[in-house]
């Protein structure tokens, strides 16, 4: 009996302290819930080709900043993004899965690129590529959050613009 009860002591530390990393591993990946996701700056950059219009476009270059408010460090695997512009959607799925960190109590910015056709821009609007090129639209983000775990993944929604969500 002493036997069999110190066997289980044992296996009970090795698994309660291999419980702790793991439960530090699923914090810092469910404490993206408690971050705040901010579109810090939108520039565009037109390339216009006079000869057949159809061939125009923009490079959009989205500064997004995360805010981690939690005590503990969290981790952002990947995001999926439409991009919305002037709240029509232009370009869906696109994905950024550079993992990244932030530490408790701070923030980081990452930037993301896009291209955008000026026939992906006319077909969400009419008039929207000029409006990009003038720079009087309003961009924002429709976002999956996805934290990864060695067995699934789980994900959430946000909507990510300019000023505070």
């Amino acid at each position: 009996m002493k036997k069999i009860l110190t066997v289980f002591c044992f296996i009970f530390l090795l698994f309660s302290s291999g419980c702790e990393l793991l439960q530090k591993e699923f914090m810092g990946r469910y404490g993206l819930k408690n971050c705040s996701f901010e579109l810090t700056s939108v520039n565009a950059d037109i390339y216009p080709n006079y000869s057949n219009l159809y061939k125009s476009y923009a490079i959009i270059n989205m500064n997004i900043r995360v805010d981690n408010p939690n005590s503990y460090k969290v981790i952002l695997d990947r995001m999926l993004f439409d991009l919305l512009i002037n709240d029509k959607a232009v370009l869906r799925d696109i994905e950024n899965t550079t993992k990244r960190d932030v530490d408790p109590g701070s923030s980081m910015t990452f930037s993301i690129a896009v291209k955008v056709t000026y026939d992906e821009v006319n077909n969400a609007a009419d008039g929207l590529f000029e409006g990009i090129k003038e720079g009087n639209v309003d961009y924002k983000l429709d976002a999956t959050v996805f934290f990864d775990s060695e067995v699934t993944s789980f994900s959430y929604k946000t909507t990510i613009k300019e000023g505070k969500i």
